[in-house]
């Protein structure tokens, strides 16, 4: 019988993601360490386009803003001074602010802290279910030879 020859299979890896061996496992690197160069301020490692969140949050934030003045502006040709008036409602704002800025606050810790018992609860439980097949997987392995049948038996199942 004849055996058809297999040609070797050549893989092109994109650039910056060549294959690396971890303990026999192949992961990739798409480079993954950032070379932070820091100056006397570290003010250049704030605006760096990668590896910098700043960049993005001034994007978003930046759009807020625009939408914030250009309604300002609108707000004082059309309206003037009647709609804000002397600024006697300014405290009352600011205390409905805090209030909901606070009740969120206050939400989302507690649903952080409800998702980090959750989290524990379940790796402990994992952990008994592991432990609890362990110790059958020890306990139905006699070595006893009145037993070997059902030993045999056990392993098979496993």
């Amino acid at each position: 019988q004849a055996q058809a020859q297999v040609a070797p299979v050549r893989f092109a890896w994109p650039r910056g993601t060549e294959p690396t061996a971890c303990i026999g496992v192949a992961s990739f690197r798409a480079g993954a360490m950032i070379d932070y160069k820091i100056d006397k301020w570290g003010l250049t490692l704030i605006f760096k386009r990668r590896g910098s969140v700043f960049p993005r949050a001034c994007a978003v934030s930046g759009v807020n803003a625009a939408f914030t003045a250009v309604v300002h502006m609108l707000l004082q040709n059309h309206l003037g001074d009647r709609h804000f008036g002397d600024g006697d409602n300014v405290l009352q704002i600011w205390s409905c602010f805090n209030f909901i800025l606070g009740f969120l606050i206050i939400f989302r810790t507690q649903q952080a802290y409800g998702k980090f018992w959750e989290g524990g609860t379940l790796l402990q439980q994992t952990r008994g279910e592991w432990y609890n097949a362990t110790s059958s997987l020890i306990a139905f392995s006699s070595k006893d030879p009145k037993k070997a049948k059902d030993v045999e038996l056990f392993h098979h199942v496993l």
